[in-house]
């Protein structure tokens, strides 16, 4: 008595399923890559905003 609870899969939906999975996965990858370099960006940034603030109050510093 061969009782299969799971429903049958044929081999085309399967590929279908791993493409979409591989996309999806790509996808994900690119977005968190590009949040990576965003945020990276951005303490950068704020680095030189803090860097440009220091050497304008050591000038000022310097010339009075």
């Amino acid at each position: 008595m061969n009782q299969n609870l799971e429903p049958s899969r044929s081999g085309g939906s399967s590929l279908v399923r791993k493409g979409v999975a591989a996309v999806v996965v790509v996808a994900v990858a690119a977005i968190a890559i590009k949040l990576v370099l965003g945020l990276i960006s951005a303490v950068l940034w704020i680095a030189v905003v803090v860097a440009v603030i220091a050497a304008v109050i050591w000038a000022a510093n310097e010339l009075l």
